[in-house]
């Protein structure tokens, strides 16, 4: 197990990055499903023998499936690429292993209204909220076929690329709006003398 005091984590986090591993937990994902790497946990790679197999791979989902909150255990990310982050507890690591999904479109289904819906109508809690296999294994949606599946991803991609575009330029795209405001205030002052 992983799971180890506070101040034994803290102390491996001192550790030079050859020496550790790195393991992500559900704080690792934002609520709008992307990855937030300024936490991660370190673990001295002397604690436990990890294989390759043991790291998050390409085109695998990282989903939240026990928290405190309710509204983070849905939250879920998708790694484009292999990576050398390994899974904390209250973690599932999902993989397509049918060729009638991609694994992209199954990501999309996980972080829509509808997943998160039936999560918040289905999560059991006793100290902590969690997703039991039973409840995920039973949720039910429309399978387009594969042609249909890449556009959707296309579609949604674009729109995160744009999304993200604007969140991450917030202070460009502010002040583009004033220097619009300047303009428009100078050629209209400009036309009325």
């Amino acid at each position: 197990s992983f799971n180890k005091k506070k101040d034994e984590i803290e102390e491996w986090n001192k550790y030079d990055e050859n020496e550790i591993y790195k393991l992500l937990n559900s704080w690792n994902i934002t609520l709008n499903n992307t990855l937030k790497l300024d936490k991660v946990i370190k673990l001295k790679k002397t604690f436990k023998k990890i294989e390759d197999k043991d790291f998050l791979k390409k085109w695998e989902i990282l989903i939240c499936t026990n928290n405190w909150s309710k509204e983070h255990i849905w939250k879920s990310v998708y790694f484009e690429q292999d990576t050398q982050y390994l899974t904390w507890w209250f973690m599932w690591r999902i993989k397509c292993i049918s060729d009638k999904i991609l694994p992209k479109f199954l990501f999309y289904i996980l972080v829509s209204w509808k997943f998160k819906k039936y999560i918040e109508k289905h999560s059991e809690t006793a100290t902590i909220w969690k997703i039991s296999k039973w409840t995920f294994d039973n949720f039910k949606f429309k399978l387009p076929n594969l042609e249909t599946q890449q556009q959707i991803v296309n579609l949604l991609d674009t729109f995160n690329e744009y999304i993200n575009w604007l969140t991450n330029n917030k202070t460009w795209l502010s002040n583009l709006i004033n220097l619009n405001n300047k303009l428009l205030k100078f050629y209209l002052e400009t036309l009325i003398k």
